[in-house]
């Protein structure tokens, strides 16, 4: 019964506000047809459910989705066939854009990224279409509008000031023109949302982000060159550096919401000395920090959600948001793949996690869900592009890859 509630309101206004309950409805959904699933009741919902789906499609793409559902993994030529099916049929993929979310989401579950982002398209060209229908899908489609370099809608009269600021400043980071400002302010961030010493740190400044990958690049002079150094979850002296490939300079350090709630409910420890600021998504744990680390300054980041339905941002596309808007000279990201290897420096994850496995895979393919990497990837594109930021040799390839190769290596992995 359970199940049978989660998946009647999946791709409802409360799902998006309760992202577990939409996370939990898509892998059962996923689960629900597989030849080894011996729950007979579930493999009757899963018929159901998909047949109403593709009730309308006049070719046989419900009979080829089921079956590539029975048989998922490593089938390929399966999932390869059912992408050639719809994009020649494209015009007979007659499914609302709302039903379009529901099967985004269970082929990124899956696996299926390439098919994934057929039906990610037409959710998106859905919500463009109905952006003035409610607050939930003008956000959602102002975020899509920024994601593919659209013109931003004007905004609608019941959208409330946080968000509005909100959305003009990432406009303003992404060089995107003509966005009303109906409040009549200007929409670049003001006076109250700096932090004047965060400001005087990064303004002009040459800035290292260096991320979790196991690289063996060997860029650690050049990391420790730059004036500034990020690092993410810095939470002990030399977390995640080395003399060789990581460097071990560390200035700055952004906590995920995860990780800033482990360490304030497990350690009493305080940060380490070297580092100027602490930055964290949850303002109810920024007292808690002061008073820890008298020392350390720290602040909230500028955004502490970027999201829409389809997802939200992960922490490095959210701290290059977050310093740009200080105006560094130079943001240079090092050792951040988007997940094309799974292997991360010691103690970044737990260690089930923390290499290839398909316990890491798992995590990873639940989280994808809602990290929706089509995302990551668009943001940090644009950017990159735009020469807003700069990578090294990793990042840099990821980048000339394209979306469509990104997502068939992300295949590879997954």
């Amino acid at each position: 019964m359970k199940n049978l509630i989660s998946i009647i309101f999946i791709n409802s206004n409360l799902s998006r506000n309760k992202p577990n309950f939409y996370i939990n409805s898509t892998v059962f959904l996923s689960n629900s047809l597989k030849s080894e699933n011996n729950n007979f009741i579930n493999k009757i919902i899963g018929i159901i459910f998909f047949k109403i789906i593709f009730r309308k499609c006049k070719s046989n793409i419900s009979k080829s989705f089921i079956d590539l559902l029975k048989n998922p993994y490593k089938d390929y030529k399966k999932m390869r066939s059912l992408q050639e099916l719809i994009m020649k049929n494209d015009n007979e993929l007659n499914i609302s854009y709302k039903d379009s979310l529901i099967i985004y989401r269970i082929c990124f579950f899956m696996g299926f990224y390439n098919l994934a982002n057929i039906f990610r398209k037409k959710y998106q060209d859905g919500v463009r279409q109905n952006f003035n229908k409610s607050i939930y899908y003008y956000l959602e489609s102002q975020y899509i509008n920024i994601e593919n370099g659209f013109k931003l809608n004007q905004p609608i009269k019941n959208i409330n000031r946080k968000d509005f600021k909100q959305m003009s400043l990432i406009n303003d980071l992404f060089d995107y023109k003509d966005y009303y400002d109906s409040y009549n302010k200007s929409s670049k961030i003001d006076a109250d949302s700096i932090n004047n010493d965060f400001k005087k740190l990064i303004h002009k400044k040459n800035i290292a982000v260096v991320g979790p990958v196991d690289s063996r690049e060997k860029n650690a002079e050049e990391i420790d060159s730059f004036d500034i150094v990020v690092r993410l979850d810095y939470s002990y002296p030399l977390k995640g550096c080395d003399k060789k490939f990581k460097g071990v300079k560390t200035d700055i350090t952004y906590f995920n919401a995860q990780e800033i709630k482990k360490f304030i409910n497990y350690s009493k420890d305080p940060l380490p000395k070297d580092l100027k600021f602490v930055c964290i998504k949850n303002k109810s744990y920024l007292q808690i920090i002061r008073n820890i680390n008298p020392n350390i300054s720290s602040r909230c980041i500028t955004f502490d959600q970027i999201d829409g339905i389809i997802g939200h941002l992960n922490m490095i596309p959210l701290i290059i948001l977050d310093l740009l808007c200080y105006e560094p000279n130079l943001i240079k990201i090092f050792h951040a793949n988007l997940f094309l290897t799974l292997d991360t420096f010691d103690g970044y994850r737990p260690p089930e996690l923390n290499k290839a496995s398909s316990i890491s895979q798992s995590f990873l393919k639940r989280a994808f869900i809602s990290h929706d990497p089509i995302l990551q990837y668009n943001m940090l594109s644009n950017l990159f592009n735009s020469q807003k930021i700069k990578g090294d040799e990793g990042f840099s390839y990821v980048m000339s890859l394209g979306l469509n190769e990104y997502l068939n290596k992300l295949e590879e992995n997954f």
